[in-house]
């Protein structure tokens, strides 16, 4: 029997947690929108309200958890805000739910500590990305690790019975939320075998054989869609991301990505090891350093083939599970409580501080949404065609769910409000649909699944009328400097100042005003294409870098636009001007010399 040492500081563990918790409550809150109108959440959101019920994709039934609380407010006729606020802080209030149950109902200290590690080790920006399963189901692996490693779980045989039943239930049910969730139950049954010599434990085997056979059964038969089908490697896709590995995208990115961001989750990981050596058990810290690392080298042969950044950040979290858990197991029974205590709040805080950092790019792509719902609404139409060309991926990667993102952002104010976008490439390639009475667009794969004169009339009101294309090949336009020139064309930045926020790059906001009485167009086609780019000046105004990324316009523009900057930081820290201007590709920059400040830190 393992004594029991979990009720030291509960209290100060429950004001901690309170503390955390409350935290991501209101970053839930207060950034609803980049949360929920973006990506995944946002398809999620319009089907909830188009069918007034849970929305459970690829049979992942555990959505219905944090469903549950924005389907009941859409019942009782909530507005739209309401709604998408709710869906956003709901995640946040189950997770500490479940830190409840760890600390409280199983009295198990430690792994409300672990949960708290685990919920902002290995995210970032992926926090913002709210209806990803894999997360909710970490949350669950830590409540089977409250109850397997509480001292309830070595009391008498009944609570051993009782133990063990909750933990198959839990087991069955996280399966039905992602099916990588089978390596931290992994993971943590075998960390008390290892760890606390439960060898000759009966009912841990028997749960550990529960998860081995259901999963099997659960990945191998039952797994049904094509998504998931296609994520299970086969021997030759082994085979070849193994001869590759370190040329693989997934690896170089995932290197990049946890050297810039994820450094506290590496100090960690090699602080864990540490720990482990040091008490010399040569077992644990070889399982300790297997574990993760066989974890990492999964996920980058899984996306071997170069999937977005987001797809690959979704993951990571799964990392900063297995390290939070090693690292509070190693310390919480050989450390002062007080010292356990300040380490995790430390880690918590910083950790936290890099959460709300990363919640920048998701605004960006907020704003981009405005910009297109404010040019949209100058317009007379409520439907609207993007060339895929435009649209800028550097914040918008993922642009399936634009269609969504944009109808839920305009939606905000008023149904009457309502405005959507779809992209194509080319711009043609819809042309049969785009006039079809009360036509939609919605995900590219299935464009026509809805139609505007079904969309919930709560919400939403669009027209019968087709969609108006806002991009315009530059391919027959010649841009002359008669027609167009620094006379009736400026650039006005929408700050005077830029700090730079953890990323390689910024997005400034710049307003184009054209009095030229003809339209700039937008799509970058031809021989001398038309882009927005930029010169770098040190603070004293001498040049430093001339020729500069170059920024495709969003939209074309008639009188003005709010259009979305793209600039990359110099590699040294400090004040520079920048200096904005159009520039026809091997013909002439326009010498509008629009400038601001660039704070590098």
């Amino acid at each position: 029997m393992i004594k029991n040492k979990n009720n030291h500081y509960p209290l100060l563990t429950q004001f901690i947690g309170f503390l955390f918790f409350g935290t991501l409550f209101i970053l839930a809150w207060v950034y609803y929108k980049e949360r929920i109108l973006s990506f995944d959440s946002s398809f999620y959101a319009f089907q909830i309200i188009q069918s007034k019920t849970y929305d459970i994709e690829l049979g992942r039934w555990g959505d219905v958890l944090s469903q549950l609380l924005p389907v009941m407010a859409l019942k009782n006729h909530c507005s739209l805000e309401t709604f998408l606020r709710l869906y956003s802080i709901s995640f946040i209030i189950i997770y500490y739910i479940i830190f409840l149950l760890c600390t409280l109902v199983f009295k198990n200290q430690k792994a409300g500590l672990a949960l708290m590690l685990a919920l902002c080790l290995g995210f970032r920006w992926v926090f913002y990305y709210a209806v990803t399963e894999i997360h909710m189901a970490m949350a669950l692996s830590i409540l089977l690790w409250a109850i397997i490693s509480s001292p309830f779980f070595y009391g008498t045989k009944l609570k051993k019975w009782i133990g063990t039943i909750l933990s198959v239930i839990l087991i069955y049910v996280m399966s039905y939320f992602h099916q990588l969730i089978v390596f931290p139950i992994l993971f943590i049954i075998m960390l008390e075998f290892i760890g606390n010599k439960q060898w000759r434990n009966p009912f841990l085997w028997f749960i550990l054989l529960f998860a081995i056979v259901w999963f099997y059964i659960r990945i191998k038969i039952l797994t049904v869609s094509e998504y998931e089908v296609n994520k299970i490697l086969s021997f030759n896709d082994l085979k070849d991301g193994l001869s590759n590995f370190f040329h693989l995208s997934s690896f170089k990115y995932l290197v990049k990505f946890f050297i810039s961001s994820l450094k506290s989750l590496c100090i960690v990981f090699i602080l864990s090891l540490i720990i482990a050596a040091l008490r010399r058990n040569w077992l644990l810290f070889t399982y300790l350093f297997l574990f993760p690392s066989g974890f990492i080298i999964l996920i980058i042969l899984i996306y071997y083939k170069g999937e977005s950044p987001l797809m690959l950040q979704n993951y990571y979290p799964v990392v900063g599970l297995l390290v939070g858990v090693m690292f509070i197991y190693l310390i919480y029974d050989n450390l002062p409580k007080g010292l356990t205590l300040f380490l995790t709040a430390l880690l918590l805080m910083i950790n936290l501080k890099g959460i709300y950092n990363a919640h920048n790019i998701q605004t960006e792509r907020i704003h981009y949404i405005d910009r297109l719902t404010q040019y949209g609404r100058l317009l007379p139409a409520k439907k609207y065609l993007l060339n895929d060309n435009n649209i800028p991926k550097d914040i918008t990667s993922g642009e399936w769910a634009i269609p969504f993102e944009t109808l839920l952002y305009s939606s905000l104010p008023s149904p009457d409000s309502a405005i959507t976008f779809f992209y194509s490439n080319p711009m043609n390639k819809y042309d049969d649909l785009l006039n079809k009475e009360n036509v939609f667009l919605g995900p590219n794969w299935a464009p026509m699944w809805f139609s505007s004169n079904t969309l919930y009339k709560d919400y939403f009101h669009l027209p019968s009328s087709g969609y108006l294309k806002v991009n315009t090949s530059q391919a027959d336009s010649s841009f002359n400097e008669s027609v167009f020139n620094d006379k009736n064309v400026s650039i006005k930045p929408l700050a005077s100042e830029v700090r730079s926020n953890g990323f390689n790059f910024v997005e400034v906001q710049i307003k184009i005003i054209n009095a030229s009485g003809k339209r700039i167009y937008s799509t970058p086609e031809g021989d001398h294409p038309v882009l927005l780019s930029y010169h770098i000046y040190d603070e004293n105004g001498k040049n430093l870098i001339w020729d500069n990324s170059r920024t495709t316009l969003e939209v074309d523009i008639k009188d003005e636009y709010t259009q979305g900057l793209m600039v990359y930081l110099p590699p040294k820290k400090g004040k520079y001007i920048v200096e904005v201007d159009f520039v026809t590709e091997n013909v002439r920059w326009w010498n509008i010399k629009a400038r601001f400040n660039l704070i590098v830190e």
